[in-house]
């Protein structure tokens, strides 16, 4: 595993399910937020960073007109190449 690994490196290794990051992504777009946000236990992640750091994401994920799954999409895409430490 890459060092520092992104969030799907993690999923690759199965230390963080899909589930999880579903989890947490739907909890971020219902209140967006920065600061850590719960992944896993022991993961963590500034999910409103993640998004900023991917000009498309944060382009979709605060589009009130984009559909709820797009944004879900563009949000879960942000976090899962966000690198962690």
């Amino acid at each position: 595993m890459p060092i520092p690994p992104t969030l799907a490196d993690l999923c690759n290794a199965d230390l963080v399910t899909r589930e999880q990051v579903d989890a947490a992504v739907a909890t971020f777009l219902s209140e967006p937020r920065p600061g850590p946000h719960p992944i896993a236990d022991g993961v963590t992640l500034d999910i409103a960073a993640a998004v900023e750091e991917h000009p498309w994401a944060h382009m979709v994920a605060y589009d009130a007109d984009v559909s709820r799954t797009s944004r879900h999409l563009a949000v879960r895409t942000a976090v899962l190449l966000a690198i962690l430490g």
